[in-house]
């Protein structure tokens, strides 16, 4: 069994217009530091989400607003955003994007990290071809954030420092140049955010990422 951790991209394929642009809100439930939700979709689409949290204040079924809507690979808007190469598809048997934001009016505020689950009986977990977890803030492109996938019949999860749009989809690029571009993209946010922390913190996490690599 292969886990895949990370955010959510929930993947589509050739859908009517009409159907791509409709949104669909859903309640959350509470309990704790954990927010769930049951997401049903035409077509008998549907995903248990649940939200956990390190460290949370705020939380309630107010707190946070989750949509999702059926999408296909052939909007414009979509195939710009899934890394500008060929080799990342959305699966048929789940074209769907979720949307996780936080409510005008929310009072939210977590430290750590939120660690997002998927679980779906449309998609069956698949190690030749595997299915990841792609994430995306903004409009901007879509990034794979898996860290686990496991059975039953289809779980993925990941966790990020915020929200925005999931998809479930495959890359078919080597394992090795996927690893590197997270690699490049850790860099990247270390580098980015280095004359925000002290110079010992910054050297020391330098240190994890060589070490990493």
């Amino acid at each position: 069994m292969r886990l895949l951790r990370t955010a959510l991209l929930l993947a589509c394929v050739v859908a009517t217009p009409g159907v791509c642009l409709a949104q669909t809100t859903f309640p959350l439930t509470v309990s704790g530091n954990t927010a769930s939700v049951t997401i049903g979709l035409p077509g008998s689409l549907g995903i248990d989400l649940a939200i956990e949290f390190e460290e949370v204040v705020g939380l309630n079924p107010t707190a946070l607003a989750v949509s999702a809507r059926v999408i296909s690979p052939l909007e414009l808007g979509l195939i710009g955003r899934l890394l500008g190469v060929s080799t990342v598809t959305v699966p048929s048997a789940l074209p769907v994007m979720i949307g996780i934001e936080p409510t005008p009016w929310s009072g939210l505020s977590f430290s750590g990290v939120a660690t997002v689950s998927l679980h779906t009986h449309n998609l069956s977990l698949d190690l030749v071809a595997p299915l990841g977890l792609f994430s995306s803030s903004n409009g901007e492109p879509f990034r794979e954030i898996t860290r686990t996938v496991s059975m039953g019949s289809y779980r993925v999860d990941g966790s990020g420092g915020g929200f925005s749009d999931f998809i479930i989809a495959r890359d078919t690029r080597p394992i090795n140049t996927v690893i590197n571009d997270k690699f490049g993209a850790l860099q990247g946010l270390l580098s980015d955010h280095a004359g925000a922390m002290p110079a010992g913190v910054y050297t020391l996490l330098q240190q994890h990422l060589a070490q990493a690599r």
